[in-house]
């Protein structure tokens, strides 16, 4: 591997550390963790979160998990749930407080995007998204490669 190639590498790790801490520094300012604003974010996308299952496959982590995370975000007052037609379902849809929890830390996410990306250029902007889509591109390529020959 050239030291480019690792240099690029070693940033790109290390920016990616470095955003995860601050977002999760945005979600416990707001009083919540990050697993849990991530499930808010998805009930908000899907409008009604009808298969926990689901849920917990597209986040890669336990149903027992999505499970206690509902649970405590109903108790808080950020979701609401009720039976769907088959008593073993539950419809999950966000209250007021879980749409404003919404809203509180999209404005901080916005406020940290702003800061990380000062000084730039309308021009440094689009080079930096045309490089991160490449880049994306072929981490989606290889990890096909590897299911395929996996």
């Amino acid at each position: 591997m050239s030291e480019k190639i690792r240099d690029a590498i070693l940033l790109m790790m290390q920016n990616s550390r470095m955003h995860k801490r601050l977002a999760d520094s945005c979600v416990e300012a707001v009083g919540i963790d990050r697993t849990r604003h991530i499930i808010l974010l998805h009930i908000m996308k899907e409008g009604i979160l009808t298969s926990q299952k689901k849920l917990a496959e597209h986040l890669n982590i336990t149903p027992s998990a999505i499970t206690i995370s509902l649970k405590k975000m109903e108790n808080d007052g950020y979701i609401k749930r009720k039976n769907a037609v088959d008593n073993r379902f539950h419809e999950v849809s966000l209250t007021d407080k879980g749409i404003k929890l919404l809203e509180n830390t999209r404005a901080l996410f916005d406020k940290m995007d702003e800061r990380i990306f000062a000084g730039f250029t309308s021009e440094e902007l689009d080079a930096y998204i045309a490089v991160s889509e490449k880049i994306n591109l072929n981490l989606k390529n290889q990890l096909e490669s590897e299911k395929k020959y996996g």
